[in-house]
């Protein structure tokens, strides 16, 4: 009979603790799909890594190195968890341009930057998938690698509670956007300078709408950083944001394909005044410079 009791009480633990990994498992996919239905409300261009270096190289500039953070930096960024993932993103976009430049060892470099701070958030083994692999298989990554890094961010060894998953991959949205904000700006008002303006305006027409398309995109960037900052201060880097949002939205004309001119874009001084704020805020990231 104590035979029998006994086997009876470990049959009920084993079906109590598989009914319990089931249910764990429903809650933990469940979870997953709202912070993916999250992901989902930015604007789904912001995440496009690989799009604006593909455009300067077609567009004929010369490739920049000056632009590029330093590999060695990544480890200013490594004790605080917002600025290694802004830095990451940064990195990607570094990386990405490189390749496209076909300065390969370079982009390898930026990538293994990248691979460090996704090292500190608890990530690597799926950046090993999504980005170290396909580079090494010669694939150019595309723009489905932030959303890949949502995912990551999810299973992350970190144990990031649901606000804080949002706010680190807010912050690799924050210094993925501003790096390539950086390199087209500079390429829109220091490259190509052994030309006229009006020429320079034909030769990189279309990078200059693109440019004017990503500003376009800050405002839903603003909007998903609004959403999950911490009730006791701003978001990261918020305010940084408005201020370049303001200057955006004070320009006096749009910026299409048709009807520009030189003067608009070259010695326009909302524009120059943008690729001042551009240049302060990416100086934040790539320097380790505090939030807020």
């Amino acid at each position: 009979m104590k035979k029998q009791f006994l086997s009876l009480i470990i049959v009920s633990a084993i079906f109590s603790c598989t009914n319990t990994k089931k249910q764990a498992a429903i809650e933990q996919k469940q979870e997953m799909e709202r912070f993916y239905e999250k992901v989902k409300e930015i604007h789904p261009e912001i995440s496009k890594v690989g799009d604006v270096s593909t455009l300067l190289y077609m567009a004929g500039v010369d490739f920049m190195p000056e632009l590029v953070n330093d590999h060695d930096n990544w480890e200013l960024y490594k004790e605080d968890e917002l600025l290694a993932a802004a830095n990451m993103g940064l990195y990607l976009a570094d990386g990405l341009y490189q390749v496209i430049f076909e300065k390969s060892k370079d982009a390898y470099m930026s990538i293994m930057a990248a691979k460090q701070l996704a090292q500190e958030l608890g990530i690597a083994a799926v950046f090993d998938e999504i980005m170290v692999k396909r580079y090494e298989e010669g694939s150019t990554p595309d723009a489905s690698v932030l959303k890949k890094f949502s995912e990551a961010l999810y299973l992350s060894s970190k144990s990031f509670n649901e606000q804080e998953r949002m706010q680190v991959f807010g912050a690799a949205l924050i210094g993925n956007y501003v790096e390539k904000l950086f390199i087209l700006f500079h390429n829109i008002f220091d490259g190509r300078n052994d030309i006229s303006d009006e020429t320079k305006l034909q030769v990189l027409r279309k990078v200059i709408v693109v440019t004017g398309e990503e500003l376009d995109l800050l405002p839903g960037l603003i909007n998903f950083v609004e959403n999950y900052k911490d009730e006791q201060g701003d978001g990261y880097l918020l305010s940084d944001l408005r201020e370049l949002d303001e200057l955006r939205q004070s320009l006096d004309f749009e910026v299409e394909e048709y009807g520009l001119t030189a003067d608009m874009i070259f010695k326009n001084n909302t524009l120059i005044e943008m690729k001042g704020k551009i240049i302060q805020l990416r100086a934040l990231l790539a320097t380790g410079g505090k939030r807020g």
